[in-house]
Parts: structure tokens; C-alpha cells; sequence
């Protein structure tokens, strides 16, 4: 084979490669995310805050636009005298409500002594593409039992910029 028809094959193989490299970038789904409103934030796409004596850390909250179910991980810092419990979480959107639950591995949130930290995870899933399910107003309603007082927090989320 002489060097110009080893040049033209190499070009016609790089130029298979960026064609193929496009098709692959172009199908990717785009992201979208949610972070909550006047949270402080501790780290990348991580917001904290304090309510009742409890800390609550989370991550941003959505991923890439086809996927059909969530699994935000929440860390609680139970600073209160008495035994902290998350009794529920609800995303509302402005379509639906979706209810989280504990995963298969956790079983349940567990209670958190005072003094205790938490890591639990908020399965969510929507049976249909979170392009679909995450439109504002978005907010993620915990319910909390701190020793026998239950409290109700509203998180209003707002899409991050650049998604």
C-alpha cells in the first residue's frame, strides 16, 4: 500500500471516529437539577442547613433527563436533646407528588440520638423520565418526629443555572 492510500484510509478512519464520537455525544441525555433555595453550601452540588436543632445535608436533586427514578442521599445531624426521626419525604412538583421511601437495602429510616448522625437515602421513582416530572415549582416537604413533637419542613428547590 503506498503512503498516499495509507493517508487517505487513516483519514477516512479518523473521520468514522469523530462521526461516531458525535453520534455518541449527541445522544446523551442533557441534565437537569434542583437545589434547595438559601442553603448554604458546603461542597460541589452539596447545600446544608439547620431547622429545629437539626442539620440537614443534601445534594443537588435530579440527574440526566431520561432517568426515571432518584436516590438522593440526605445527611442528618441530630443536634437536639431528644431522638430525631424523618417520618416522610414528598418531592412535590407542579405536575405530581412523589413519595420517597427507604431502598431495599435500608429497609427504614432509622431514629437518630441526639448528639447522632444519618445517612439515608430518598428513593424516589416516577415511572417516566424526570424530564417530564421535575417542573417549578419544585419543593421537598420532610416530615420529622424530634422526640414526640413532629415538624414539617419545606424545601424550595430552584433549578440551577447552566442545566
Amino acid at each position: 500500500m503506498s503512503r498516499k492510500q495509507r493517508a487517505s484510509k487513516n483519514r477516512i478512519s479518523l473521520s468514522l471516529l469523530i462521526g461516531v464520537a458525535l453520534v455518541l455525544l449527541c445522544a446523551c441525555d442533557h441534565g437537569i437539577g434542583y437545589r434547595p433555595r438559601g442553603w448554604s453550601s458546603t461542597q460541589l452540588n452539596r447545600w446544608s442547613s439547620t431547622f429545629d436543632r437539626v442539620e440537614i445535608e443534601m445534594p443537588e436533586i435530579g440527574g440526566l433527563i431520561g432517568t426515571e427514578s432518584l436516590m438522593p442521599e440526605i445527611v442528618i445531624h441530630n443536634h437536639g436533646d431528644s431522638v430525631a426521626v424523618l417520618e416522610s419525604a414528598v418531592l412535590k412538583t407542579r405536575l405530581a407528588d412523589y413519595t420517597a421511601r427507604p431502598t431495599e437495602y435500608e429497609k427504614k429510616w432509622e431514629p437518630i440520638p441526639p448528639g447522632g448522625k444519618a445517612v439515608m437515602t430518598l428513593l424516589l421513582e416516577f415511572n417516566k423520565p424526570i424530564g417530564e416530572v421535575l417542573k417549578d415549582p419544585v419543593e421537598l416537604r420532610l416530615k420529622f418526629r424530634i422526640g414526640k413533637e413532629e415538624t414539617e419542613l419545606s424545601v424550595p428547590m430552584e433549578k440551577r443555572i447552566g442545566k
